[in-house]
């Protein structure tokens, strides 16, 4: 985390002004949460995309124009089919990231429990 709020302090230290929410509010949670989950680098335009589009709907005007209303729902399908990849993904190469862990985890919790109550349902 240290190393790239510096890397983002770097890029706007010889600015004479600086909006904060573009150059730090915006990409420090995505950049963030990928590294704590273990996306890709090079997924982060396609997460802060979908973001962007799904952000727009928490509005409070409900007054939403179709289009927009249209590019939230593709981005909930298209953010469902990346998880479902990078959690396949995940099951079948694990690494060192929290959801690697979580999916260790869960399949340990699932081979437990069958096998708690393989005898009583298959003896």
């Amino acid at each position: 985390m240290q190393r790239l709020v510096d890397e983002l302090t770097a890029k706007v230290f010889d600015k004479e002004v600086i909006d904060c929410v573009r150059e730090f509010a915006r990409p420090l949670p995505v950049e963030v949460l990928a590294a704590l989950f273990g996306l890709p680098s090079a997924d982060l335009d396609l997460i802060r995309a979908w973001s962007d589009r799904l952000a727009r709907n928490l509005d409070s005007d409900f007054t939403q124009a179709d289009e927009e209303l249209r590019a939230a729902t593709a981005a909930i399908v298209e953010v469902s089919d990346y998880v479902g990849t990078f959690l396949g993904d995940r099951v079948r190469a694990s690494g060192e990231d929290l959801v690697s862990r979580l999916v260790r985890l869960s399949m340990a919790e699932r081979s437990r429990t069958t096998d708690l109550y393989r005898p009583q349902f298959f003896s």
